[in-house]
């Protein structure tokens, strides 16, 4: 992601926004000023651009409660707003020369959560959009140059307890048979495939300050990747266990950390047991002076 834009989320008011994301981004600032949000939107944009799902704004670690929570609140005789929009700009090297593709969002509320009601992908003069009727379909919409596909209603998954939105590419399959050599099916394809491209890298990792919950003992292994560092303990543990030199190289690079910042001098693991779920203790020591 290159370029984040919202309107009318959280703190953001109703005149849109917009940051730049380079290679390593920084967010500073007091609490209550964004950063949080910022970061929860990130993941929402992805899972409405690449996993086509209804984007979970309570998902762990950022729980920023409901849609009255979510949306904007004036705070004047408007109050809050009725729906927001957020969107992000990337670039795709999908077998193409370099493009820049833009995705947008318009969530409104449905059943007290956010929900995206209009979805577009667009590239150069090519646009896809996706929009939520009140009959529950999906109306999708494809511009390229001049050039308009009429509406292809697509029955939607109905609320609530589902949370699949439908594929732009649903759109294009109807279309194929009659229009596939003409140009404007072959920009909607490239610009899948762009989507594509950039979906196999990866949905973005959401941290949280570690925070494992020191325990007495843990018990058992567990491996399963935690944004909290619940999984931090099993992971030391499993190194200790199963690669005692990747281990002993981990527990040199923490002493030193532990030792310059002052806060602990040695490490280590106390397995009571030889199998991998056997219980363990995680030591740590602060030597006197």
């Amino acid at each position: 992601m290159d370029r984040i834009t919202l309107q009318n989320y959280r703190c953001f008011g109703s005149e849109e926004q917009s940051a730049r994301l380079a290679p390593l981004t920084l967010l500073v600032g007091p609490n209550s000023t964004g950063k949080t949000s910022f970061l929860a939107l990130i993941r929402a944009l992805w899972d409405v651009a690449f996993r086509e799902v209804v984007p979970n704004f309570r998902e762990h670690p950022y729980d920023l409660g409901s849609w009255d929570d979510i949306v904007h609140n004036s705070g004047s005789r408007t109050g809050r707003a009725d729906c927001f929009d957020a969107g992000f700009e990337f670039r795709s090297f999908a077998k193409t020369p370099l493009r820049i593709i833009s995705v947008d969002a318009v969530f409104g509320s449905r059943d007290g959560t956010p929900f995206p009601v209009v979805r577009r992908v667009g590239q150069d003069d090519t646009t896809m959009e996706s929009r939520l009727g009140d009959d529950g379909d999906y109306d999708f919409d494809f511009h390229v140059g001049e050039m308009k596909w009429p509406y292809q209603p697509i029955t939607a998954v109905r609320l609530p307890g589902h949370t699949t939105l439908p594929s732009f590419a649903h759109g294009v399959t109807p279309y194929t048979d009659s229009v596939v050599a003409d140009a404007g099916a072959n920009a909607v394809v490239k610009l899948l495939a762009a989507m594509m491209d950039v979906y196999d890298l990866g949905r973005p990792f959401a941290a949280a300050p570690i925070n494992s919950g020191p325990r007495r003992t843990y018990d058992p292994i567990r491996l399963a990747h935690d944004a909290a560092g619940e999984d931090t303990p099993s992971y030391m543990a499993a190194l200790y266990r199963r690669n005692p030199d990747e281990w002993e190289y981990l527990k040199r690079e923490l002493e030193a950390f532990g030792k310059v910042s002052e806060l602990f001098d040695e490490i280590s693991v106390r397995s009571f047991g030889k199998s991998d779920g056997d219980p363990f203790q995680l030591q740590v020591r602060k030597f006197g002076r």
